[in-house]
């Protein structure tokens, strides 16, 4: 049977280093998706499913415990769509919420 042993260079499941990861990111700093992909010689969908981990790591959960003064905002996006909410931190400007629908929790 095949074993697989958790390295402190690597993310779990993944098939390539963390040190892997930082170079595409910054090469995706200054080339595009595929450009990277050629240069580094994998897939599109790789260089892809790298920077989405990346967004989701940086983006993914907003703090809460420093907020104090919060916006909501409900947009209007059609008759197929309806209304989107949209919770914003005042102080910041940042993002903490996006729902669907104008009775969002």
């Amino acid at each position: 049977s095949i074993r697989q042993v958790d390295v402190p260079f690597a993310s779990p499941r993944c098939s390539y280093t963390k040190r892997f990861e930082r170079y595409a990111l910054e090469l995706s700093r200054h080339m595009t998706i595929q450009d990277v992909a050629s240069h580094l010689g994998v897939g599109w969908d790789m260089i892809k499913d790298i920077q989405a981990r990346h967004l989701q790591h940086c983006f993914d959960k907003p703090k809460l415990c420093n907020l104090k003064r919060i916006a909501i905002d409900e947009i209007y996006l059609g008759s197929c769509s309806g209304y989107l909410t949209i919770v914003m931190d005042l102080d910041s400007g940042a993002v903490v919420e996006v729902a669907q629908g104008k009775d969002a929790q």
